[in-house]
């Protein structure tokens, strides 16, 4: 189904910091044409739709104002994300962080976002009590885990999670403030959070400006180092460390994200050699804090 594209959710102030002052930085593409359900959809095409976004004065952060109103949102449904994509992506977050995975207390572990819960099925049982996911869409998981359908909708104990991960989460937040703060109240002391988000400083992203998948009707901000280290460090994480991230995904799929046409795009992905995998570190960023 489709629906006409309207932005008008108004944010008089930044979502990370509350500040008041902001600059324009981009004018929004899309306004009046219409958006589907594979508009929410995880790793699509990119579309060139896009809000209004603006630069926060104080902490630099990147926010959609006037943006896609919260109600319209259709990841709550979306049955399009390609899963050979997020297994893909899975065992690149699984690979880079399991190393860095020392001194936690014991207890639970949280995926939020988790898609078919693949990363969560990668950690090991006998370091985590439990295995927790939070999905909005309508996926199917691959094993009996507990996933909730909304954020914190089991209303967790506090301090009962040695692990947090959000994996290209913060984006789609409407209230990233609130909801990093929910994720720090439900951790351990000495518990890890583990975010990975584009990151609006990218060299990536400001070569391809207007045209960078990192604009999109679906992300209400998109951070950077400095803006989402300063947040987690008014919130009380201690020892926040930002890393670039690389991704390993098959080159047909950094093509589809690339400002080709489409016929290029389709001529790759249907070459046998279209699907060799790539590492690359083009604009993704990783971040450990700890309670």
């Amino acid at each position: 189904m489709e629906r006409l594209i309207q932005f008008d959710f108004e944010r008089a102030t930044c979502p990370s910091c509350g500040g008041k002052k902001s600059r324009r930085r981009y004018s929004g593409r899309g306004e009046g044409k219409t958006f589907h359900s594979q508009s929410f959809s995880a790793r699509k095409t990119p579309e060139g739709i896009y809000p209004p976004y603006r630069e926060c004065r104080s902490c630099s952060l990147l926010y959609a104002s006037p943006a896609l109103s919260p109600e319209h949102l259709g990841y709550q449904t979306c049955d399009t994300v390609d899963w050979e994509e997020a297994a893909w992506a899975a065992e690149a977050y699984h690979e880079w962080l399991i190393p860095r995975l020392t001194g936690l207390p014991s207890g639970k572990a949280l995926d939020i976002g988790c898609g078919e819960a693949r990363f969560l099925l990668q950690l090991d049982p006998l370091q985590f009590s439990e295995r927790v996911g939070y999905e909005p869409s309508s996926t199917h998981t691959l094993a009996g885990l507990r996933i909730e359908k909304k954020f914190f909708e089991g209303e967790e104990a506090p301090e009962s999670f040695s692990l947090v991960t959000a994996f290209q989460v913060l984006e789609h937040l409407i209230e990233p403030a609130k909801s990093l703060r929910q994720i720090y109240s439900c951790l351990k002391p000495g518990g890890l959070l583990c975010v990975v988000s584009h990151n609006s400083r990218a060299w990536t992203h400001r070569l391809l400006s207007t045209k960078s998948p990192v604009l999109d009707l679906q992300h209400y901000q998109v951070f950077s180092p400095p803006s989402l280290s300063k947040l987690l460090t008014e919130i009380g994480f201690k020892d926040t460390q930002c890393f670039s991230f690389p991704n390993t995904y098959p080159l047909h799929y950094w093509t589809k994200l690339a400002p080709l046409p489409s016929a290029v795009k389709t001529w790759v992905k249907e070459r046998p050699w279209g699907r060799l995998p790539l590492r690359l570190s083009l604009g993704n960023f990783a971040t450990l804090a700890r309670r």
